[in-house]
Formats: C-alpha cells, structure tokens, sequence
C-alpha cells in the first residue's frame, strides 16, 4: 500500500499578512513501510516531522507554511518518499509576491486642496514621513487610499514635497510619493 494526498486548510496558498495564522496542511500517508518527507525550503514550508513507520490506513504529516514578506514570488517542494518501494510524491507550494504599489508622483492645482492615491499591499502601511510643511497625508489603509491635503501655493513657483509610506509588518518596504503643485 502507498498513496500520499494533500490536505490544505486554506487554498491558494498565498501570503499572509495578518498577525496571526500561518497556512497550515496536511499530507495523509498511507504506506505498508517506513516513509521519509523533506521540505526543499524551512523558510517557506516547515514540516512536523520528517518520518514516519507505514501505517496502513493513514499517518498525518502537518506542515506549515509561512508568510511571505518578499517582492518576489517563491516556492517550495514537499518530498515524501517511499524507500521499501523506490518511489517519491512530490508537491509544490506557491506563494506570490508581497504586494505594495502606488503611484509614484501626483500633481496637484496650485490652490489649497485634497486629493488622494490608490494603494494596493497585501499588509497594513502607514505615512512614514512628509518632507514639506505645507503638506499633510494620512493613510486610509481599510479603503486602499493615500489622502493627501495641501496649502495654497503662494511662491509663483512650482514646487515638490516627498510622503513616504511604509508597510506595518515584517516585509519592511517602503515607497515614495513626490508631489507637485503648480505655480
């Protein structure tokens, strides 16, 4: 006897950007011999163990997988093998890429105002920092905005301001937003 099927608790795997809660599965191995599992990556699918002695009607291997806090898609293979029958089941896990966009640059009328940006992340972010004084911003992280308010523009001259926003979490990116206001 060997069959090896997968079990996720919660599918597609995928970042996870809450607290809480990592994905966590499953793998059921039925097998008349000894059985062994290996993850091609610790940092992105942990297993509960990596052996088990062949038991007919099931053994439980859990594993689980953790966020992924990088701008780039990344993967990883659980490997369980049969050694009595010379035989290995592979299963890959996919995770996609963090998440964090906005424009980089808005221009706005020369006189006082508000205007706001899109902003996409797959985790909570804040406004960092604000270079000018005669510009505020404020993050409406649960409705995806960038809110921006800014003064009059007196000086006959163009002028640019920088916000700086940050994601809340472990993935640590930021991104900068000039703003220009007309003469």
């Amino acid at each position: 006897i060997w069959s090896v099927e997968i079990n996720k608790t919660k599918t597609p795997f995928a970042p996870i950007y809450e607290d809480s809660d990592d994905y966590e599965g499953i793998i059921t191995i039925k097998s008349s011999g000894k059985w062994t599992a290996a993850s091609s990556d610790d940092d992105i699918v942990e297993l509960a163990t990596d052996s088990g002695s062949g038991v007919r009607n099931g053994e439980e291997l859990a594993f689980e997988v953790q966020p992924n806090y990088t701008e780039k898609a990344v993967s990883a293979k659980i490997t369980v093998t049969n050694k009595d029958l010379n035989d290995t089941k592979t299963f890959t896990i996919n995770q996609s890429a963090y998440v964090f966009t906005v424009d980089s640059s808005i221009t706005v009328d020369d006189a006082k105002g508000k205007d706001e940006l899109s902003v996409v992340c797959s985790g909570d972010w804040d406004v960092d920092d604000i270079s000018e004084k005669w510009l505020d911003a404020e993050a409406d992280t649960r409705n995806g905005k960038l809110e921006i308010e800014f003064d009059a523009n007196t000086t006959g001259k163009e002028r640019k301001a920088t916000i700086k926003i940050k994601t809340s979490d472990k993935s640590k990116i930021t991104r900068e937003i000039t703003v220009i206001q007309q003469a």
